[in-house]
């Protein structure tokens, strides 16, 4: 696995978006001050493939303070392949109402594993969490445990590893190499066996007492009596057939005999039938010979009758013609003598003219009244002229001199104003009167208009009443009322009588009728009686015979069965009914006795070889049984000693020192690692090749050498751990490099640079300036109270 871009935001420390590309990056360093998220990054990577971080942390104290949602995407390349893989938590912040303290509650965690297919392109891989985490194993080669101990290399461990006790080393290495499943192997050996312990004792205690009988001779003893039993059970079956059959035919016989006597019965009922019906239809031809007689006296009758129907129709409609024209002539008789007053119109035109004179009259009075008012004025006009003037002044109308003047007058204008008022009054109640009368006069013109209207309306009706009643009338009749009503009452009394008559001619025809179908019926009952007693008289016939076959056949199968005291009960006239359900039952009782018995025997058989079978796996399943428990036995011996383990260590403790050999000659050529005694050795190459113990290295050169030992166990745990090797693409170290002199870092900083041209990304988290400096490509985290900060410097492809 060998990164390629990470994505974070929310997480931990790194509250705003943060990116990482690591391409291009062979050797690179995580710089920045304690507590900044040096080790976040990595813990970000390791969250992204397995969902957790290495030093066991939850997912909830993951996500940042405040953020609402976290979110890590990391793209890695694996195997030669590019995937990406997204995880996140979603947020809910809510307040608790009463305390005041913030409540934070997980939402759904979306989870995505995609491949790269080219271009802009991915397709996912899975869409589970189970499964996404499963593929991812896959495609790194490593479960988290290996993936935290072969990638990441905490600080200090491998000092501890390379100087520390043996007791301490052993329990590193066990840890590391997951050799306690050696102890979990040797534990679950130990309690299969156990387990097994019992089973065997169960099995072979059900081989001894459950399957003691399962036995090929016990099996043959058992068929032997099947074999035995089937016979007797065919002989009862065919005795016990042959006794349902003769029960049989005694039921047919007795029913033949029982329907027989029921058929005759039945003849004797219809013979009796057949005489009653042969009577009643000799009295209905003599009822229908009177009725006959009765019709012919009721027609004769009725034709004597006077009733004629279209006569009386005739009057029925002359005498409403009759009615309607006295109405008529009533009504005409009343108009027409309305029509001849004129003595209203003739008052009322006569007091419109006068109306209309005087309202003339009062116009007159008005106009005269009008011209005394005009003198009137004037003559007051003159005399307010005058007035104030006097001879020898100029004249007001003329300009003229005034000579003599005359004697003033004055006028009645007030008077005279008081009469044209009065007569327009009167010509006011003169035309109001004179209108009055004019619409009393068109009122009453209008009326008499009508009335002749009317008069002409009315002898119209008369003459047409007229009309339609001589229309109306019969030929020879008068077309008096009283004639004719006379005449329409001796027809509705004649028709009276006819209805009578009619009555009962229809009542003897209908009892002819009814009578007729009478006859008919009897005689087409006597004829059906006389076909029924033919089948009756063949159904007896029937019977007896059916009842003489029944008993040869009941009599056969008794003689052949020898049943004497059946054939004796025949011949003695008795049913044998009784004995033969008696003997039936008998024999049914003994055929499903040896039914059973031959069931049991079969099923005793079957189990038997059942039995036979399931012994023979149980004695398979118990060998199987006690050759897995003395091998969990033989495994738990093996394992129990320390001698296993001890070898497993040592081996591996060989491989580490070969490989952190190779790495020293990078590192620092001085020095060898061998394997003396249980105990990592160094050989320095500077002095002879001596051999000394790990724990006289100095400072640095115990930092280089646990160094070079962190790079083997890198390389070779996958070996160690399982039997199929993986390739590391990635490598970070968490060391102590601060403790290097001066020398020695430079040393160290010249073997990181050399690695960038192996097949692996090594990254170095420090604080070292000169670490930093001397690296090209950098990751910087800053803090700050907002949040940690990455800037990445160094040449980037």
């Amino acid at each position: 696995m060998r990164p390629r871009n990470l994505k974070l935001s929310g997480f931990t420390c790194f509250r705003e978006p943060v990116e990482i590309d690591f391409r291009g990056m062979d050797v690179f360093v995580i710089a920045g001050p304690t507590g900044a998220g040096k080790t976040t990054i990595v813990d970000a990577i390791c969250y992204a493939l397995f969902g957790k971080v290495p030093r066991g942390t939850t997912v909830r104290d993951l996500i940042a303070r405040d953020a609402t949602e976290m979110k890590v995407q990391l793209e890695f390349d694996s195997g030669g392949r590019t995937f990406r893989v997204h995880r996140g938590v979603n947020v809910a912040r809510t307040t608790n109402r009463k305390t005041g303290a913030e409540q934070v509650s997980r939402g759904p965690s979306p989870v995505q594993f995609e491949r790269h297919v080219g271009g802009d392109e991915w397709e996912p891989l899975e869409d589970r969490v189970e499964r996404i985490d499963a593929a991812i194993e896959g495609v790194v080669g490593l479960d988290f445990d290996s993936f935290t101990k072969c990638v990441l290399l905490p600080q200090g461990r491998f000092a501890e590893f390379l100087t520390g006790k043996p007791e301490e080393r052993r329990k590193i290495l066990i840890d590391l190499l997951d050799l306690g499943i050696y102890q979990a192997i040797m534990q679950e050996a130990n309690r299969r066996a156990g387990t097994l312990a019992p089973q065997i004792a169960e099995r072979e205690r059900r081989l001894a007492e459950d399957y003691a009988d399962a036995t090929e001779e016990r099996l043959a003893a058992t068929r032997e009596q099947f074999a035995a039993a089937k016979p007797l059970l065919d002989t009862e079956h065919q005795r016990r057939d042959a006794l349902q059959r003769a029960t049989e035919h005694t039921s047919a016989f007795l029913m033949a005999r029982r329907q027989q006597k029921t058929h005759e019965d039945a003849h004797d009922a219809k013979t009796r039938e057949l005489q009653v019906a042969e009577i009643t239809a000799k009295d209905a031809e003599t009822t229908l010979v009177a009725l006959t007689d009765a019709l012919a006296a009721a027609e004769a009758e009725l034709a004597r009758t006077t009733y004629d129907g279209t006569l009386h129709a005739a009057l029925v409609r002359a005498e409403s013609c009759a009615r309607q024209v006295a109405r008529a002539r009533t009504a005409a008789e009343s108009a027409l003598a309305a029509a001849s007053d004129r003595s209203t119109l003739e008052a009322a035109e006569v007091a419109a003219s006068d109306a209309q004179a005087k309202h003339a009259a009062a116009r007159e009075a008005i106009a005269a009244a009008e011209d005394v008012l005009r003198e009137a004025q004037r003559a007051d006009a003159a005399a307010h002229l005058r007035s104030g003037l006097k001879p020898g002044d100029p004249c007001p109308v003329c300009g003229g001199v005034i000579g003599k003047l005359p004697k003033a007058e004055k006028p009645a204008l007030a008077a005279t104003e008081r009469a044209v008022k009065d007569a327009r009054a009167a010509e006011s109640s003169a035309n109001t009167a004179a209108s009055k009368a004019a619409a009393v006069f068109a009122r009453a013109q209008e009326a008499f208009d009508g009335a002749t209207h009317a008069a002409v309306i009315a002898q119209a009706e008369w003459d047409r009443s007229e009309e339609e009643l001589r229309g109306a009338l019969p030929g020879g009749e008068s077309a008096d009322i009283t004639h004719i009503t006379k005449r329409l009452a001796d027809q509705e009394q004649a028709r009276a009588s006819h209805d009578d008559l009619s009555s009962n001619l229809e009542r003897v025809r209908a009892a002819l009728h009814e009578h007729h179908q009478q006859a008919a019926g009897s005689g087409r009952a006597i004829a059906a009686l006389k076909a029924e007693l033919s089948q009756v008289a063949a159904s007896i016939a029937s019977d007896r015979t059916e009842g003489d076959d029944a008993l040869a056949q009941l009599k056969q199968i008794a003689s052949t069965w020898q049943w004497g005291d059946v054939i004796e009960l025949i011949d003695a006239k008795t049913s044998p009914a009784d004995l033969l359900k008696d003997m039936l039952a008998t024999s049914q009782r003994e055929t499903e006795d040896l039914a059973r018995r031959i069931a049991t025997l079969d099923a005793a058989a079957q189990a038997i070889e059942k039995a036979i079978g399931k012994a023979a796996d149980l004695r398979d399943e118990l060998t199987g049984m006690k050759e897995r428990h003395q091998l969990c036995r033989d495994l738990a011996v093996l394992l129990q000693a320390n001698h296993f383990q001890q070898f497993v260590i040592v081996e591996a403790m060989q491989v580490l020192a070969e490989a952190a050999t190779e790495h020293l000659r990078t590192l620092f050529d001085r020095f060898g690692i061998r394997v003396d005694g249980g105990e990592f050795a160094v050989v320095d190459h500077w002095h002879a090749e001596q051999v000394r113990p790990a724990k006289t290295l100095s400072g640095g050169e115990t930092f280089v050498a646990s160094l070079a030992l962190a790079l083997a166990l890198a390389e070779r745990l996958p070996q160690l751990r399982s039997a199929a090797a993986s390739s590391l693409e990635s490598l970070i170290l968490d060391e102590g490099f601060g403790t290097l002199d001066t020398e020695t870092l430079e040393t160290v900083i010249e073997a990181l640079e050399g690695l960038r041209s192996e097949e692996r990304m090594v990254g170095v988290i420090t604080h070292v300036p000169e670490l930093t400096h001397r690296i090209e490509h950098r990751i910087m985290v800053r803090k700050s109270p907002a949040g940690s900060t990455v800037e990445v410097g160094g040449a980037v492809a």
